[in-house]
């Protein structure tokens, strides 16, 4: 495992998301063109790689989402998988009103 790996890997996983959201002009966010055509994993394996990352970073930024079902990975790639869901999924369920915390029956 390369722990340089894991560290880029998770400072770069999202950063198609600059291209996947734009403003609303209203103060808020939407999905932009681009993030309609490509997921911010796609989009953003690409910048990378046109960028000269590593291609081992790359495979984590292609695969740390739903995209990277099924496809071959990285022990790193994995690792960042996991911790983005990690703080991914609660934030959702807390959202939905399904995050059972301390207290709670």
């Amino acid at each position: 495992m390369n722990l340089d790996y894991v560290i880029a890997g998770g400072l770069l996983h999202d950063v198609g998301k600059l291209l996947e959201i734009e403003r609303d002009g209203a103060g808020g966010h939407r999905k932009s063109y681009a993030g309609h055509c490509a997921r911010h994993p796609i989009s953003g394996a690409i910048v990378a790689a046109r960028n000269g990352v590593p291609q081992e970073v790359v495979n984590i930024i292609a695969c740390h989402s739903k995209e990277g079902a099924g496809r071959p990975k990285r022990v790193e790639t994995v690792l960042v998988h996991q911790a983005d869901f990690g703080t991914f999924d609660p934030l959702i369920l807390l959202n939905k009103g399904d995050l059972i915390g301390e207290g709670t029956g």
